[in-house]
């Protein structure tokens, strides 16, 4: 078995916790009463998140979220983990532009001198990174990775002959296709919490009673992990750690949101909640006149007016609605486990073929 002490868990998904599970039971059955408890002290971190919680009494039951992960590194939970994106404490800062916040983000992931493999969603927040990164004249640095469904004129003006681009329908293949071993691994997807999301619909039914503290929670716990599913599928055996950069990450961003929420300008909005929940928005990802829609509409103003200030495009800013682009990338696909299951901080990719090559004590917590 490997034996790699020092190492932590950056990225874990719900396979390779029940793998986990199962594998306690197997070598070290005595164990399983202090590992249900573990589970039980994290349960508490999830519901103050605002997301279900793993059932414990349910052997090997998959937990509804992936890689609770500390971002200050202190509270104990069932792994030991490494956060892969510096943490930024809730406290006043000194004011910024926010266009001056999204230029530094670019700049900074553009300085690293390498490919940046960018998701491109079509959607609010990924389209402002792309203005970004253009506006600076970095565009040439991006190798695009979208479906084209949501803003094909903005595909057509912006990254078409200007940009290497691949078009892909199928999130198994989607999340294949960057290389986070030799270019920087990019999405937006950390946008949503970090301006006010409570949870996508797997915190459905959970009720938030204090929107403030959820924020703070979802941003410590939860949040730093959400770009690894579009590597989920990498077929190599190392990825370089550092290469993860999430776009809305970036500390300049990072501190004018605590600003924002200071200041009590944070607007919240819930994707699992009944103003949400259309027949279409469910099945297909796609957008029905709801009173969700509307709401969201004085969400994220900060990404809105930077990209109006670019663009002056008052549609594309502030009306056009909000897709679910997860959904829509696995419509009508067979559902497919990732290859990936977890990642070490040394960069290791662990596999279903690979697992038992471990001995995962070494990476749970207390054992």
């Amino acid at each position: 078995m490997k034996n790699f002490k020092t190492n932590k868990l950056v990225y874990w998904n719900a396979l390779f916790f029940t793998k986990v599970w199962g594998w306690l039971q197997e070598n070290h059955p005595l164990f399983m009463s202090e590992w249900t408890d573990a589970i039980e002290k994290e349960n508490e971190y999830v519901l103050k998140c605002a997301y279900r919680p793993t059932p414990v009494n349910d052997t090997g039951a998959k937990p509804s979220y992936i890689s609770f992960i500390d971002r200050v590194e202190e509270t104990p939970l069932t792994f030991k983990t490494k956060s892969c994106v510096g943490w930024v404490p809730f406290q006043e800062y000194p004011r910024k532009n926010f266009n001056d916040c999204m230029f530094e983000s670019a700049k900074h992931i553009a300085d690293q001198g390498k490919t940046i493999d960018f998701f491109w969603s079509g959607g609010l927040d990924s389209t402002a990174t792309l203005f970004a990164f253009n506006e600076l004249g970095l565009h040439k640095q991006l190798r695009v990775f979208t479906d084209n469904v949501e803003s094909p004129e903005i595909f057509d003006e912006i990254i078409k002959g200007r940009m290497d681009y691949v078009i892909c329908d199928d999130f198994n293949i989607m999340s294949g296709l960057a290389r986070p071993d030799e270019n920087i691994l990019m999405s937006c997807i950390e946008c949503d919490h970090l301006f006010g999301l409570k949870s996508t619909f797997a915190g459905r039914g959970i009720v938030e009673e204090d929107k403030l503290e959820g924020w703070l929670n979802r941003r410590r716990y939860y949040q730093s992990v959400q770009t690894w599913r579009y590597a989920i599928n990498f077929d190599g055996d190392w990825l370089d750690t550092n290469n993860y950069m999430p776009f809305y990450l970036h500390p300049s961003i990072e501190k004018y949101v605590c600003n924002h929420v200071i200041d009590g300008k944070m607007v919240y909005y819930d994707l699992s909640d009944d103003t949400w929940w259309t027949e279409s928005w469910l099945k297909t990802g796609m957008p029905e006149d709801c009173e969700g829609q509307i709401n969201y509409r004085d969400c994220k103003m900060p990404v809105r007016d930077f990209l109006y200030d670019i663009t002056k495009d008052k549609y594309l800013s502030y009306i056009k609605p909000k897709y679910a682009s997860g959904i829509r990338l696995r419509l009508g696909k067979i559902k497919k486990a990732g290859r990936v299951i977890a990642i070490l901080d040394n960069g290791n990719i662990i596999t279903q073929d690979n697992f038992n090559d471990y001995d995962w004590t070494n990476y749970i917590v207390n054992f």
